[in-house]
């Protein structure tokens, strides 16, 4: 295993990213509105406006979804981590990237490319999707 699952000292933490909490609160705020309105008209409409809304907050939610940069390696934490923040030391990093992927559209995904020879299974951790992502790759490279 190439990561530690553990919490971030604050003391440690040089930058941190997230989701802006104004944007996530507004559109909770739109989206719970817009659920009460059609929950009167359609149930099962209403109810799975309700639980999209839920699971765009859970992981929009800046406390849910991150990534902290200290001077040993980063952590980060979002729904694939089963919201349980990982630790990567900087030693079993090789570079960080923007991955462009189209499906429907254009999805952005930072991603860690570990050195070879250390995690046969899998050589990317696809990081949480936060506000600035390419600000974020710049920054965790400047770190390497």
């Amino acid at each position: 295993m190439n990561f530690e699952e553990r919490e971030p000292n604050d003391s440690d933490i040089i930058e941190s990213f997230c989701y802006s909490k104004i944007l996530t609160i507004i559109a909770c705020i739109f989206l719970g509105i817009t659920s009460i309105v059609t929950i009167s008209l359609n149930i099962f409409l209403g109810l799975f406006v309700f639980f999209a809304t839920f699971y765009g907050w859970l992981i929009t939610n800046p406390i849910n979804n991150w990534i902290k940069i200290t001077r040993e390696g980063f952590f980060y934490k979002d729904i694939r981590t089963g919201f349980k923040p990982r630790f990567i030391k900087w030693h079993l990093v090789d570079k960080f990237y923007v991955e462009e992927r189209y499906t429907n559209k254009k999805e952005y995904h930072v991603a860690v490319k570990y050195n070879e020879g250390i995690d046969l299974k899998g050589l990317h951790h696809v990081l949480p999707q936060v506000s600035g992502i390419h600000k974020v790759v710049d920054t965790l490279n400047k770190y390497l």
